[in-house]
């Protein structure tokens, strides 16, 4: 999504973190043709991320999977397991584990698609964070716990089923927190899948926070990186892969 894409560097082409990443493997690993690929869609939720992530793995056929999504959840819910209609918890909750469970089925999954497909269904979204009529239609539409349900349960499911189709093929993992905040829930949601796994976790967040001069690092919008912040993503997660011993 964005912050992978690179937004807020000058140059999101050479500049974004995966090929700043790249270049710093290239230089380590001189006898090794290291090439780093990533989706250049932006405003992509986790199960959107998830649902393309087999047929990657099966284009690429990658040795590493770098995991860095889910604050796109909170505004995009385009063709993710939420389809919620009741502003009790308990129901939201219940019916919010159907359809996860529900889209681990191949017959699901095509229904869902044709339906997308057809236009006889689409999810509902807005901006949670915009003020009066438009920011306010999702919390009267489902309740206010409808971000805890987001955060908690549908980011959780994708990004695990993310690891299992790496894990599945063989292909190892990072998780990697971002720069900025995505809300406490989402920054929980990653750090307990990393332990829950024992996949390696990259904290940006950590590191940001203790720049000097942050500012520096950071695009006009005061969230993305510029390109001097994503090298600094660029170089924890080189760090972690070198740490790691996730290249031979």
């Amino acid at each position: 999504e964005s912050t992978t894409h690179g937004v807020g560097a000058k140059d999101s082409s050479t500049q974004s973190y995966p090929k700043q990443v790249e270049g710093l493997l290239n230089k380590e690993f001189k006898n090794v043709d290291i090439k780093v690929f990533y989706d250049q869609s932006i405003g992509q939720n986790t199960s959107e991320i998830s649902d393309k992530l087999p047929l990657w793995l099966k284009k690429f056929e990658p040795n590493l999977v770098i995991i860095m999504c889910g604050v796109n959840n909170w505004w995009n819910l385009d063709r993710s397991n939420i389809l919620l209609f009741n502003k009790n918890k308990t129901i939201n909750v219940l019916g919010c584990k159907m359809l996860i469970f529900l889209d681990k089925f191949r017959v699901w999954k095509l229904f869902k698609w044709i339906s997308l497909s057809s236009g006889w269904y689409k999810t509902r979204w807005d901006y949670p964070h915009l003020k009066g009529e438009s920011g306010d239609k999702l919390t009267l539409l489902y309740g206010e716990h409808i971000w805890e349900i987001v955060a908690e349960m549908v980011v959780e499911s994708d990004i695990i089923e993310m690891v299992k189709d790496c894990r599945a093929n063989g292909v190892k993992i990072i998780i990697a927190n971002y720069p900025r905040s995505g809300g406490e829930e989402l920054d929980t949601v990653h750090k307990k899948i990393a332990a829950e796994f024992n996949i390696p976790f990259v904290d940006n967040l950590n590191t940001f926070d203790n720049l000097a001069n942050l500012d520096k690092y950071l695009w006009k919008d005061k969230w993305h990186p510029n390109e001097l912040g994503y090298g600094v993503v660029a170089e924890n997660i080189y760090r972690c892969i070198i740490d790691n011993n996730l290249i031979k």
